[in-house]
């Protein structure tokens, strides 16, 4: 037992809980609103810092489209890497077109299935637009192997080479293994491919982390800056 509570009986210890309460939740709140407001003004500021390089210049275009379609920003961002470097006149050898290479096939099942009207390939040019079917055609290819360990590795793989091909690379023993899914792509060229990729997607979230943990750390110290700066 607390020495002070014995010496001092007349002491009216019915109330002191009730100022801890009190005071806790002044404090909780206190806490709560610098976190709104910092989160408030850390995601502006990220904002603004994803356009100061080159391959960032179509994460505006991205992030609107992730909200369309259920997909991870940073992943359309790793693809658009491969598929054209950030070019949108790219064209490959099979026709294909823009940031993330839609051929006319898939630009024509994109348009079928979400009833998109007035549609030429050339539109394909337009990095939105292009943005728009590629992200339609990853986010479909991903909801098919969502069941699996990784549905990333299935659905690249099915991005690049084609549903048929993706199912024939299947392991009959460990279906849902993405491990045993890469082991049997016996294409070089998208055995790469995903690689790449992946490589690329988990360097883009490294790089997401720290950026944000500079710019929170830079907000922070700039208020820090400006309190002392004020106090003086």
């Amino acid at each position: 037992m607390d020495p002070s509570l014995t010496e001092h009986p007349s002491r009216p210890l019915r109330n002191r809980p009730r100022r801890r309460g009190v005071l806790g939740k002044v404090l909780l709140a206190i806490v709560l609103l610098a976190l709104v407001a910092g989160g408030i003004a850390f995601s502006y500021l990220y904002e603004m810092g994803m356009e100061e390089l080159p391959h960032r210049a179509y994460d505006k275009h991205i992030a609107i489209v992730a909200r369309e379609y259920p997909i991870d920003p940073l992943l359309v961002r790793a693809v658009i890497w491969r598929e054209s470097r950030f070019n949108p006149d790219a064209v490959g050898d099979a026709k294909e077109r823009g940031l993330m290479q839609v051929t006319p096939i898939a630009a024509q099942d994109w348009v079928e299935t979400m009833d998109i009207e007035n549609f030429h390939l050339d539109q394909l040019f337009d990095p939105y637009t292009n943005i728009r079917a590629g992200s339609f055609y990853l986010s479909r290819a991903l909801g098919r192997w969502q069941d699996r360990d990784d549905p990333i590795p299935f659905a690249l793989a099915e991005y690049n080479a084609g549903r048929s091909r993706a199912l024939k690379w299947v392991d009959t023993d460990r279906p849902r293994s993405a491990e045993a899914f890469r082991a049997n792509i016996d294409f070089p060229t998208t055995a790469k491919y995903i690689d790449l990729i992946m490589d690329k997607h988990q360097e883009y979230r490294e790089d997401t982390m720290k950026r944000r943990w500079e710019l929170w750390l830079k907000y922070y110290s700039q208020r820090l800056r400006e309190k002392l700066s004020g106090e003086e």
